[in-house]
């Protein structure tokens, strides 16, 4: 199938990476705002993933408006079948975790609540999965099922009333987002943000400096790219957007299950939250993961930058904000 993606800004959620500057590409389970051709999702079949499993693999028949199945894979490390669900134009991600347990014991520290198919547990455990809400519960005896997403439980009850009730939806053959984009001036990125716009002095030498505006949906983006007149590799951008960094990093796709968000004080004082973003690229086969690096050095003003550099580079780029 053949998914084209447009330049947009995801909240931190999934899509692909950097084609146009650095040539690469992207697994639905990484990634961030870019111009890319992503790659083609790993659907497992559900035959496929219960016999990988061991067990019956079931999966929704109601998804949110704009909603897919990106990846269906088996984590056999994990024992665990992992569904991501992405939005056609951007939107928090819907993951669903299937393995074999006891859900009195999965299910520790949640609330129970009711669904159709009867008891299921609710609540959030920040230390592993930011902000997003989650909804707990046994399709059958021993094989739990987990929806964690920033959707509201609400919708989290509905997706799992449709689990193995009716067919599931078919991805669409074309994901093409469309979006306000324009280049602007830095005037215009301040009047944007409604204050200066601060930006760090660690830049390339000689630095060119542009920015660019995104609307897609209700998000907003302003991206500023700071590139090297002569030298092609040294380059990097920040994307900026409003809103609530604890929000933003609660909906960092989580890399086979696992949580990779972790807090760093700066230098200047500032709190900064690297992560990883799962990636490939046709140009580097030994590239697993993105660096990518949050902080926020005004109230409500979120930057973001990540790439190919080690996080130790970004954290310098952060550090110099002036």
């Amino acid at each position: 199938m053949n998914r084209l993606w447009k330049r947009y800004a995801l909240p931190a959620a999934a899509a692909a990476v950097l084609t146009v500057s650095l040539g690469l590409e992207a697994t639905p389970m990484a990634a961030a705002a870019t111009e890319a051709k992503q790659e083609a999702p790993r659907l497992l079949t559900q035959e496929s993933a219960s016999a990988q499993a061991g067990f019956p693999v079931k999966l929704p028949s109601y998804l949110p408006a704009g909603y897919y199945l990106s990846d269906l894979v088996y984590v056999k490390d994990l024992g665990q079948v992992i569904g991501t669900y992405l939005r056609n134009a951007g939107g928090k991600p819907a993951y669903l975790r299937i393995k074999k347990g006891e859900i009195a014991k999965e299910a520790t520290g949640l609330t129970e609540v009711t669904i159709t198919k009867g008891k299921a547990y609710a609540g959030k455990r920040p230390q592993e999965y930011g902000e997003m809400n989650l909804l707990l519960w046994e399709e059958e005896k021993g094989i739990v099922y987990q929806w964690a997403s920033g959707l509201a439980v609400d919708e989290l009850k509905k997706m799992a009333e449709s689990v193995g009730v009716g067919t599931p939806p078919t991805p669409p053959d074309q994901y093409e987002v469309e979006s306000d984009t324009k280049e602007i001036t830095a005037k215009e990125a301040e009047e944007w943000l409604g204050s200066p716009l601060p930006l760090p002095t660690k830049q390339p030498l000689g630095a060119v400096i542009s920015y660019r505006y995104v609307k897609s949906g209700k998000e907003e983006t302003v991206t500023v790219n700071f590139e090297s007149p002569t030298n092609p590799e040294d380059r990097f951008f920040i994307d900026i957007m409003k809103g609530d960094i604890q929000e933003k990093v609660g909906e960092v796709p989580l890399i086979d299950g696992k949580n990779t968000v972790r807090e760093i004080k700066l230098a200047n004082g500032m709190t900064a939250y690297a992560c990883q973003y799962k990636a490939w690229s046709a140009q580097d086969p030994n590239l697993t993961a993105l660096q990518v690096l949050f902080w926020e050095p005004s109230k409500g003003v979120i930057y973001k930058t990540f790439g190919l550099k080690p996080i130790e580079e970004y954290v310098k780029i952060a550090e110099s904000m002036k």
